[in-house]
């Protein structure tokens, strides 16, 4: 999912609801035309100005990289970029790019770009092999277990993501084989990958993301530690069952729902939902 800048296209349609994908593949695309003047417009306010540069040439033969923010905002001018689709210039290159997923159909049908790509939030098993795939191209390998511990401790947002890879990358300097202690001291320095986060998610019911975590987290762990891990989750889950037991009593003395869930460590939502005694 990468346009070939290499390859020079005149005119490029950019679709999709990943922000973080679309910014990245204009950055792309603006190193590769590097030397070009950069300009970019919104499709919404700007477009007089989108017609006077794609109407005017350069006396001087001056290249030009253009970019259009939210094009399904220029309907009324739609024209404009129909008819420069038709006919574009050499020394110029145009980028669209939408701001929503779902477009309407005159910019999909009408414009007929020489490229269209479509940069779609990805799901969340997909995440670990994309960060595989970002940690090779900043030079660290490390096996898929070790993204996966990354994805579930850091979360599926993109740019924090990248900002940690970035942070490992810093980290590890020369060396391209990423280890557990790199993990440990960069990824989850600012939120502990701790085996209660298994417990927790085996007590909302979500079983196999609990397995999951727990196989991540020994992964990561040295297996001098692993009996250490499985005592403290066995000595979590003795805790969860205690709480429970608490909070049936609590319930027999009608005490309020807030009230049960403040005193064992939950939220409303949580005990609700998910942990109110039968």
């Amino acid at each position: 999912m990468s346009i070939a800048w290499g390859k020079k296209p005149k005119t490029v349609l950019i679709l999709g609801n990943s922000d973080f994908l679309k910014e990245r593949e204009i950055q792309r695309g603006i190193d590769a035309h590097r030397g070009h003047r950069g300009l970019e417009f919104d499709g919404t306010s700007d477009m007089d100005a989108v017609e006077r540069t794609l109407m005017s040439r350069s006396l001087f033969s001056e290249k030009r990289f253009v970019v259009i923010r939210s094009i399904e905002g220029s309907k009324s001018r739609r024209k404009i970029l129909v008819d420069y689709c038709a006919d574009p210039q050499d020394d110029l290159t145009l980028v669209m790019v939408t701001s929503k997923s779902r477009v309407p159909k005159w910019v999909t049908q009408d414009l007929n770009p020489e490229v269209v790509e479509k940069f779609e939030a990805m799901k969340s098993w997909q995440l670990p092999d994309w960060v595989v795939g970002e940690a090779k191209s900043r030079g660290l390998t490390f096996p898929k277990s070790f993204a996966e511990a990354i994805v579930l401790n850091v979360g599926e947002d993109l740019y924090s993501l990248t900002n940690e890879l970035d942070k490992l990358q810093v980290y590890c300097g020369a060396r391209s084989e990423v280890e557990v202690s790199d993990i440990e001291a960069v990824l989850f320095q600012h939120t502990a990958f701790s085996p209660f986060e298994v417990v927790d998610l085996w007590a909302l019911g979500e079983r196999d993301h609990s397995v999951r975590m727990f196989l991540a987290h020994l992964d990561n762990t040295p297996k001098t530690e692993w009996m250490k891990s499985v005592l403290v989750i066995l000595g979590s889950l003795q805790d969860r069952v205690e709480n429970i037991l608490k909070a049936k009593d609590m319930k027999a003395r009608r005490m309020p729902s807030n009230d049960i869930a403040s005193k064992i460590g939950v939220s409303p939502y949580v005990y609700l939902n998910h942990l109110t005694p039968s």
